[in-house]
């Protein structure tokens, strides 16, 4: 079944995509920060506060015994560039590409490194994160797609969608007109409008962008967004992924440029600090990042869907239930159509696709109408609206496996988001696991969201809503299997709990040092 039949009749080509089924990590259950709490005052200016935090420590491992991980080969390198020469000397590594925006390098190691890192190193990762694009398997493709209620007053006028996938056919019927200059993330080349960059074998792209943005041109397609602006960001060449590296420098240049929206319609298993950090970035600059969940059909975390802050998107059926393909879990936002859609394809033409790649930039598209209504709402408040206008799916309220329910377009522009909060921690260990959790709900009933600390000890949290918080420090280390002959010998990872404790979070920009908190938990 995984030969591609195709029919022809007018302007529709039927495509069948092969299957990719991605593999993650497990998480437990719970539901998002933003449905958990009351709304502040709506017009209250966000300003600095420090939050009230009690910390205590638990860890009673000895890390004698501990050794830190060993990277060896190809791996990136959170380092500034005037570090860089003497970061290099002490890895003994060869630079392969730096890149002074990101402030990360690429470097080839000439022998294992396994010491604390250096000074004014942020962090070390391995590179060949494998992430995929989010293509569905053939027997789902059996669907009519169900057309969502779409706002007839908004269309998102004067808003830049940056789709980031392979290559788009800027001058198909559908899109031309709508295109901004872009970035290939590979050659680091600008994108000019209204060109074909889709390669043989392109067609996510062209279909991702048409659901968002299809121009009403009386002919083809319709995109939510159909007024809206093209930013085609390119992560995906004729090999597939171009590596976290590249792709992380693709979505930074898309933020400097203008874009108001990111859509991945891809990702993987693999925690970045790399992809992290250009996460950030965006949302603190007032980016909406909307990503698809996965197509593994399990409880999952797929990146860059489940960096704090993303609107995760899985897909549902014409009967408005989960599709089996689509992934949840406790980072999953809502779900938006995602079962035989018709869209643009290469080259001039029309096809039905299925998976959570689709239903992403649906809900891109609503983000946009809400933005041209409410040019001024923050990332957090494009999510807050998006899920607090769901049609409740599943069990009342969120829930793990439909997140706050199906996307209604026309609901979103119609909220009155509250404004958000954003934490920033220092004084934990390097490299720690820091998660946060709706303080006193069960394990099934609060999201979890998780981000690493960097090599200073310090890590933020963007979009959150203001309220008390859990919060766990893990930290993970390797331990070699046989001390003897290290060399030789695998390590295996040790997983021990270093700090608990609440925090206290209010609108605004919070800032907790934890070196100054209480010994004593309330």
């Amino acid at each position: 079944m995984n030969q591609i039949a195709t029919k022809k009749s007018s302007r529709m080509l039927w495509l069948v995509a092969i299957v990719v089924l991605l593999a993650a990590c497990s998480e437990s259950v719970n539901p998002p920060l933003e449905t958990q709490q009351p709304s502040p005052e709506p017009n209250v200016t966000p300003d600095i506060n420090i939050a009230v935090c009690t910390i205590r420590e638990l860890s009673t491992l000895s890390t004698a015994s501990l050794v830190p991980a060993r990277y060896e080969g190809t791996v990136l390198v959170g380092v500034a560039e005037a570090d860089l020469e003497r970061v290099l000397e002490v890895l003994d590594g060869t630079l392969l590409e730096h890149d002074p925006i990101l402030n990360v390098a690429k470097v080839d190691l000439a022998s294992a490194w396994q010491a604390p890192l250096p000074t004014g190193v942020r962090f070390m990762e391995t590179e060949d994160l494998t992430w995929q694009r989010h293509v569905e398997p053939l027997e789902v493709l059996q669907w009519q797609f169900q057309v969502l209620n779409l706002p007839s007053n908004a269309s998102g006028e004067g808003v830049i969608i940056a789709i980031s996938d392979d290559g788009i056919q800027g001058n198909h019927p559908d899109l031309i007109g709508r295109m901004l200059p872009g970035f290939d993330g590979d050659s680091g080349n600008i994108l000019n409008p209204n060109t074909n960059y889709a390669g043989e074998d392109d067609f996510h792209g062209t279909h991702t962008a048409g659901l968002a943005l299809a121009r009403i041109n009386g002919e083809g397609g319709r995109g939510i967004a159909h007024n809206a602006r093209l930013m085609p960001i390119r992560v995906f060449d004729e090999t597939g992924f171009i590596g976290q590296f590249r792709a992380a420098r693709a979505l930074r240049w898309a933020v400097d440029n203008g874009a108001d929206i990111i859509s991945a319609s891809w990702g993987g298993s693999g925690y970045s600090a790399t992809m992290y950090e250009t996460i950030t970035y965006a949302l603190e600059r007032g980016v909406v990042i909307v990503a698809s969940a996965g197509n593994n059909g399990q409880f999952d975390s797929t990146y860059p869907s489940a960096y704090p802050g993303v609107i995760r998107v899985g897909a549902s059926t014409p009967t408005n239930t989960r599709a089996s393909f689509s992934s949840f879990g406790d980072t999953l936002s809502l779900l938006a159509p995602g079962v035989e859609l018709i869209s643009s394809v290469p080259v001039d033409d029309y096809g039905y696709l299925s998976g959570t790649s689709m239903a992403a930039p649906l809900v891109a598209g609503a983000a946009a109408a809400a933005l041209e209504e409410h040019p001024d709402w923050t990332p957090y408040q494009v999510k807050y609206a998006l899920m607090a206008s769901a049609t409740d799916l599943g069990d009342p309220g969120w829930d793990a496996d439909t997140g706050a329910g199906l996307l209604n377009p026309i609901g979103v522009i119609d909220e009155d988001p509250p404004l958000g909060a954003s934490l920033s921690l220092a004084g934990f260990e390097p490299l720690a696991e820091v998660s946060l959790t709706v303080s006193g709900m069960s394990a099934d009933g609060a999201e979890r969201l998780v981000a690493r600390t960097d090599r200073d000890g310090e890590v933020s949290f963007i979009g959150l809503a203001p309220g008390r918080y859990d919060l766990v420090v893990v930290k993970r280390e390797d331990v070699p299997d046989d001390t003897e002959g290290m060399e030789d010998t695998e390590n295996s990872t040790v997983s021990y709990q270093v700090a608990e404790g609440v925090v206290e979070v209010v609108t605004g920009n919070n800032l907790c040092d934890v070196t100054v908190t209480s010994d004593d938990i309330n």
